[in-house]
């Protein structure tokens, strides 16, 4: 059925084309996914997080179908890979995106890997079928939450005696934020620890942009304690035809927490987002999150959209 199928490393520079015709044919397909351009791939390959040996392309008689990726976080002292396939539509049931993900699968394993994970859309039962089939379990979810900006919470127990300052780009602002996110969550699930060289990327880049990627950092008696961000990117309003900003990084330290300080930094992010003309706000969370945010996040008036299934598979 796949005589002519090769796979083969994926080059940086000249597989771009290809890479960003498969990738933002998939993106139409799932839900409010914004096409990478050839600016966002470069800048993505200057992420601390990123790995250059983990990308594969499939070809069936010379024509790129399909991408694969078998990513491991170079931070990662856990061993953990992720493993993808994305097969264009009129390629599917072929067994490509099989061949992709054993092919990711065995680089990874050949680099030490202990444990696999993907994900999947709950909506996509094509997608959830394919990772069981490779023998994934799955293990927790996500949801992407939203509410409307016409109308902002207050008097939901928020903490009224912290104080919450702007952050600027120095480098001590920079890495208070980056020693803030690396001590909250370093119990959460997969965490692997940010670097101030990642987050200085970001928001430049997304300044180039006119975007704006804020910080706000809580704090209690001049301790800082906790902190959220707030992102606004022209292009995904651009490509999604709707005045959306991001809410991301939220965290307080485990000692400070059940005291109101997370509602008062998103009620901050929050009134900083309508200020800005967006119409709504959108977040990302761990459903297992152990600060329990969704509750946080409920009680602010956020509403479940979507939920991604994160699955995982022991590496023997």
């Amino acid at each position: 059925m796949n005589e002519g199928l090769r796979i083969r490393p994926l080059k940086s520079g000249p597989d771009d084309a290809e890479y960003l015709n498969i990738v933002n044919r998939i993106a139409r397909e799932l839900p409010d996914e914004t096409p990478i351009t050839q600016d966002e791939l470069e800048t993505r390959r200057t992420m601390p997080h990123y790995d250059p040996l983990g990308q594969f392309i499939a070809e069936l008689g010379g024509q790129a179908v399909g991408i694969g990726w078998g990513r491991m976080h170079p931070r990662d002292t856990n061993r953990v890979g992720w493993v993808s396939a994305n097969v264009l539509p009129e390629f599917r049931r072929r067994h490509i995106g099989t061949a992709l993900a054993e092919t990711a699968l065995q680089g990874l394993r050949a680099r030490g890997v202990k444990k696999l994970i993907s994900g999947a859309w709950e909506s996509d039962p094509a997608g959830i079928a394919f990772l069981l089939s490779l023998g994934f379990q799955e293990c927790r979810s996500e949801s992407c939450m939203r509410r409307t900006l016409a109308q902002l919470p207050s008097g939901v127990g928020e903490n009224t005696v912290v104080k919450i300052r702007e952050t600027t780009l120095d480098d001590d602002d920079i890495q208070l934020t980056v020693d803030l996110i690396n001590e909250a969550f370093k119990e959460d699930w997969n965490f692997v620890p940010v670097t101030a060289e990642g987050r200085r990327i970001r928001a430049a880049k997304l300044a180039e942009e006119g975007g704006v990627l804020q910080t706000w950092v809580a704090a209690l008696e001049g301790r800082p304690v906790g902190m959220v961000q707030a992102r606004i990117s022209p292009r995904e309003i651009a490509a999604l035809k709707v005045q959306r900003g991001t809410l991301l990084g939220l965290c307080v330290l485990k000692p400070f927490r059940q005291q109101g300080i997370a509602a008062a930094l998103m009620i901050h992010g929050l009134e900083f987002l309508k200020a800005r003309g967006m119409a709504e706000a959108e977040l990302d969370v761990d459903n297992s999150n152990p600060a329990r945010a969704l509750d946080i996040y409920h009680k602010l008036g956020f509403e479940v959209v979507r939920r991604y299934l994160n699955y995982e598979k022991a590496v023997s």
